[in-house]
């Protein structure tokens, strides 16, 4: 299951790294009674699960088009019996004209090559009511920290595809990599570069409020393990 690679992991450094990166999002999400909450693509649920016991009076909703994590997900909800105050949906058209407050996607981007991923950024913009924010979270796999992540996943053999030399030593200086695709979906985060998906925002119409990175935010991008933007419509 997707939460024992994360907030469950046998790595000291991925649990600590992923229970901050909730403990973050959640507090991004914060809003007022009544407001309408979406987590695009909720993977196995723990960030729908967090917020419906956080933020109790905001209606909730869910977008997980993968039936593996719908499955995951569904599997959480049962054990813990919140499936009846949440939406779950599989088909982005089922959220239009819902006017969000705030929208949430986290660990979702880095997966998406740049058509699919321009298309997703601006289905989430036309989701968002006037005002309202978008909060993302994506992996840093560039300079120090992409070092750090490739002695964890080795040591766990749990390495990305595309991990070789010569793509580790591309992504310590941010240099461009051909990465493993279906066509709809890169299968590892080696070659991600965070500053190329800022370029990506601009292009949907987004402004950057805020950037800050994850789990320790004076450390900067140097070790790090994510990168989190307060996004605004321009």
């Amino acid at each position: 299951m997707y939460s024992a690679d994360t907030v469950e992991s046998s790595s000291i450094l991925k649990r600590f790294s992923h229970s901050k990166r909730f403990d973050f999002a959640v507090e991004l999400m914060a809003a007022p009674s009544g407001s309408r909450l979406l987590d695009y693509g909720t993977g196995d649920g723990r960030m729908l699960s967090l917020m419906s016991s956080l933020l109790p009076d905001c209606e909730i909703w869910g977008f997980e088009p993968v039936r593996g994590m719908r499955e995951e997900l569904s599997e959480r909800f049962s054990k813990e019996g919140i499936g009846e105050r949440i939406r779950v949906v599989d088909d982005p058209d089922e959220l239009a004209g819902k006017g969000f407050d705030r929208i949430c996607c986290l660990e979702v981007l880095e997966h998406l090559p740049d058509p699919i991923l321009l298309d997703a950024l601006r289905r989430m913009r036309d989701l968002l009511a006037p005002g309202a924010r978008l909060v993302v979270s994506v992996p840093l796999e560039t300079g120090l920290s992409s070092i750090v992540k490739t002695v964890v996943r080795t040591l766990q053999r749990q390495r990305h595809p595309d991990t070789n030399v010569g793509n580790i030593a591309r992504s310590v200086f941010g240099r461009p990599i051909d990465r493993s695709s279906d066509g709809t979906y890169h299968l590892g985060h080696v070659g991600f570069s965070f500053r190329d998906l800022e370029k990506r925002f601009a292009e949907a119409g987004f402004s950057i409020e805020k950037r800050f990175f994850s789990p320790v935010p004076f450390l900067g991008s140097s070790l790090n393990s994510q990168v989190f933007y307060i996004l605004s419509v321009r």
